[in-house]
């Protein structure tokens, strides 16, 4: 039987998946998208896939690959998101339903190293952290360090604010040198995910993989890759480097400590190399607040700190170092030998943003941290010519999935910008009834972004809206400036409680506002994607500005700049199709179920007066638009459709 009739056979009544979860009943779209994987498994093709909010994406690429897996049709696959969240979430809830209705595969849960605790690197920092961590904390902490199977942070209560002090990291790995590698947390994750047939992993990881030519996954194992839209930008971040002013004065730090000695005249010399160091972060501050291309950095300069730190590294490695424990649990051997690889790595992150390459676009960004005023940065232009061979056309199979991947109704951006080959692609309809679900709030008089007085006429707007919704809102900002002054403006002029992003964690604050039905919430960026909130807690979605990036910044820049020398219009095939990807995500959050209603407010004018801006009308579900709070609060208060579509 072919693998798209077993995975038609799994979803039908009294088939495994319905026996393995009860009450199940099979969407359309969900069958669709899973004979799509099918096929994509087969033929060894790249898929493209939108599946909307509520259609079980999940399963609809489980099913096919675990199917695939258990005939031998492929040795491995690996399933990809975009957060550990939603692949913690993989792991315990979506691949044991898997597991109960066909009986496997085997599955392991892979993490970045710096999620898992380094066994020599506690024993070294326990002195330090003594000075600065509570005697109560460093016990607690101890004792879930000496039971702990996995290591994995995710097990604690709280993540110490020194966990980085202690996480395991490729860049000071000793691998097989290490005294304590037999009981390496991350080793230990990395073997039984290497013996697993299915692997859950996360992108940066897979992407890690991917770049440096890991044999991790077999050559026929085939990829999914839920949440795609954050691909490209994930990519970047990987192909390129970085590396802030605090990071050497914190090296420096630990240089110091090889030499307990006072006199060693290594602390001579890390204090020069330090002056060196001081003298180019320097000259690399920004002025103002804003990222600015890279300055200008004379090639002596520069040429004068990377043979600094080819100093350092010469001089520690030429010393005989002590082998034996002492009593941090670590000889100086190991410590140096760490400080080593620091070096190196440091002295590569440098050498890739202050020297970048062809094709690679390099950046400075000021900081306000405690210990960090500047990081530098750089990625490549084109991050599909980066990508290289991760999707190629005689396979394996890549299925990429989101509920948001196309711009209006294509993939042509996301294609471009990947660098996709030819590929199959599918987008389907969505379950929700939009029609009777969703209005859409548009201000009788459109509101100009570029006004000076936008804030105070969103406030104005939001003031009614919130009244006429009884609070009930989620408003989505793309300033964190904005998002202030409106935040002062409202504060205390309302009835309901008010809940401002960054005024607690972020899953205090969503927790929060899906308990207070009547709460307002204002939030920029991590709000715009990730949560879900059902029920009459979210009746309202406010979007105060279209999401365009800030067409400032360098690596922008660069890539509108390459798109020109290619015969495009950035603005159009670029610029509008990034946005539009982030205004579906953000309008997303409102209806999550078959039983949710509610409003999106769209106060930015340019949708209603620019021509571009009917390209983002188009690109949302199709729904009747309000014009007045008046209509907004009859909406609410009732359960027949509303308003006039026009």
């Amino acid at each position: 039987m072919s693998l798209e009739n077993r995975v038609r056979d799994a979803f039908a009544p009294g088939g495994p998946i319905p026996k393995a979860l009860p009450g199940f009943t099979a969407r359309p779209s969900q069958v669709a998208m899973a004979i799509a994987v099918a096929r994509a498994v087969v033929t060894k093709r790249t898929l493209l896939a939108e599946l909307p909010t509520g259609a079980g994406k999940s399963l609809s690429a489980l099913v096919p690959i675990t199917l695939a897996l258990l005939a031998k049709d492929c040795s491995r696959a690996a399933y990809s998101t975009a957060t550990i969240t939603l692949q913690e979430q993989l792991i315990s809830k979506d691949i044991p339903t898997i597991q109960t209705a066909f009986g496997g595969p085997q599955a392991a849960l892979l993490k970045g190293m710096g999620r898992y605790l380094c066994v020599l690197k506690w024993t070294m920092s326990f002195s330090h952290l003594a000075q600065i961590a509570g005697a109560e904390a460093l016990k607690t902490f101890n004792e879930w360090a000496v039971r702990t199977q996995t290591g994995d942070q995710n097990e604690l209560p709280e993540v110490p604010p020194w966990w980085s002090d202690v996480a395991a990291d490729s860049r000071d790995c000793l691998g097989p040198a290490c005294a304590h590698q037999l009981a390496c947390s991350a080793l230990r994750a990395r073997e039984r995910a290497r013996s697993a047939p299915l692997l859950a992993v996360n992108h940066h990881l897979l992407l890690l993989y991917l770049r440096y030519n890991s044999r991790f996954l077999a050559e026929d194992a085939p990829i999914v890759l839920d949440e795609a839209h954050h691909v490209a930008e994930i990519a970047s971040e990987i192909y390129g480097t970085s590396f802030t002013d605090h990071t050497f004065r914190a090296l420096a730090n630990r240089l110091h400590g090889l030499a307990p000695d006072g006199r060693d005249p290594l602390h001579g010399e890390i204090a020069g190399a330090l002056y060196v160091h001081n003298a180019l972060m320097a000259q690399l501050k920004p002025s103002g607040d804003e990222p600015v291309s890279l300055p200008a950095v004379t090639a002596e300069h520069l040429a004068a700190y990377i043979s600094t730190i080819d100093h350092l590294r010469a001089l520690i490695c030429a010393r005989p170092w002590e082998i034996f424990r002492d009593k941090t649990g670590s000889s100086p051997n190991d410590r140096a030998a760490i400080a080593v690889r620091m070096l190196e790595s440091y002295r590569a992150n440098v050498e890739g943003a202050l020297r970048p390459p062809s094709g690679v676009a390099s950046w400075v960004e000021p900081a306000r941290g405690k210990e960090v005023s500047l990081v530098v940065c750089s990625a490549p232009i084109d991050v599909g010519g980066a990508l290289g061979g991760v999707f190629r056309p005689e396979g394996p199979a890549r299925i990429l999935m989101s509920a948001t991947l196309a711009a209006g109704g294509s993939f042509a951006h996301v294609k471009a910008r990947l660098s996709l080959p030819d590929c199959d692609e599918i987008v389907l309809p969505s379950s929700f009834d939009y029609q009777a679900q969703t209005r859409y709030y548009l201000p009788a008089s459109p509101l100009d972004p570029n006004a000076p007085e936008f804030t105070a006429l969103v406030t104005n707007e939001l003031r009614g809206l919130l009244r006429a919704s009884q609070g009930r809102a989620l408003v989505l900002f793309t300033s964190y400036k904005q998002l202030r002054d409106v935040a002062s403006a409202l504060r205390g002029r309302l009835p309901y409680r008010m809940l401002v992003q960054d005024e607690g964690s972020t899953t205090a604050i969503v927790e929060e506002f899906r308990r207070d039905v009547h709460s307002v919430l204002l939030g920029t960026a991590r709000l715009w994607e990730g949560v879900d909130i059902q029920g009459e807690a979210l009746s309202v979605l406010a979007v105060v500005r279209l999401p365009f990036d800030v067409p400032s910044h360098p690596l922008a820049r660069a890539r509108y700049e390459a798109a020109k020398a290619r015969g495009e219009q950035p603005f159009a095939t670029i610029v509008v199709p990034d946005a539009i990807i982030k205004l579906r995500q953000g309008v997303g959050r409102l209806i999550r179920s078959q039983t949710d209603r509610g409003v999106v407010a769209i106060l930015d004018g340019r949708v209603q007066t620019k021509n571009y801006g009917r390209s983002f009308m188009r690109a949302l579900p199709p729904a009747p638009v309000l014009s007045s709070h008046g209509e907004v609060a009859a909406f609410l208060l009732s359960r027949q459709p509303a308003g006039a579509l026009r």
